[in-house]
């Protein structure tokens, strides 16, 4: 992956590297202030270690690859608000990530594709696959999305894998995720909490009660699957 930051600005509707479009739902996305910046502090240390572990960051491509977010302490209904990385800002370098690159999910509806939110940067493609999770297990605090293939290779149907027909950032894989959770509950909520994307190439997630323990539970997963591990707890 490259470090450099190229190509952070982009709108909805590009392409990516798989000639798809970053970000597929329907985002109502109101401009305004970002984030606290005291209250996603946390977050914000989560992100940059993840970068400087090198699961998230810039594909060989130029497209930033992952992401991360934290439920909000905010009630809204029967939906979780959460916080997540801004779209296409895995690459930035920490020294210049703050407030701004993060953006507040404060409604959404998977089943038509809808999301909505507030900020200063619009929410992460990924982010339908992480409202899924939150509202499978109101104890899950965070949810981390890395991309590395040879991780993705070797853990495929070791660990609990969705469904290869459904892909990234589709109202599918936040579905898959519900399917897989309900069949395989034990492994997912209470033993690796991680996951792979069958049908996302690169993709695998993972969750805790805290950012921490959702960087740690990844970086398990790493150091089991990966044929080099190099990332340290």
């Amino acid at each position: 992956k490259k470090t450099a930051s190229n190509r952070l600005n982009m709108a909805e509707g590009q392409r990516d590297y798989h000639g798809l479009s970053v970000i597929k739902f329907k985002c109502v996305f109101a401009k305004g202030y970002p984030p606290n910046k005291q209250l996603i502090a946390p977050l914000l240390k989560g992100r940059n270690k993840l970068f400087e572990l090198g699961l998230i960051g810039v594909n060989a491509d130029g497209f930033g690859v992952g992401n991360i977010s934290m439920r909000h302490p905010m009630v809204c209904r029967d939906k979780s608000v959460f916080i997540i990385t801004g779209s296409q800002t895995s690459g930035l370098e920490p020294k210049v990530v703050s407030e701004q690159h993060f953006v507040l999910v404060n409604d959404y509806d998977i089943s038509r594709n809808k999301l909505y939110g507030y900020g200063s940067t619009r929410p992460s493609s990924e982010s339908m696959t992480h409202a899924a999770l939150y509202e499978l297990d109101k104890n899950i605090q965070c949810v981390v999305h890395i991309h590395d293939l040879n991780l993705w290779q070797n853990a495929m149907n070791k660990l609990p894998t969705t469904d290869r027909s459904a892909l990234y950032g589709t109202p599918e894989i936040a579905f898959a995720v519900k399917k897989l959770w309900s069949e395989q509950n034990i492994a997912m909520r209470y033993n690796v909490k991680a996951c792979v994307m069958g049908g996302h190439e690169e993709g695998l997630l993972s969750w805790g009660s805290s950012v921490d323990e959702a960087i740690d539970n990844m970086v398990r997963v790493y150091n089991r699957f990966s044929n080099v591990t190099k990332a340290k707890l």
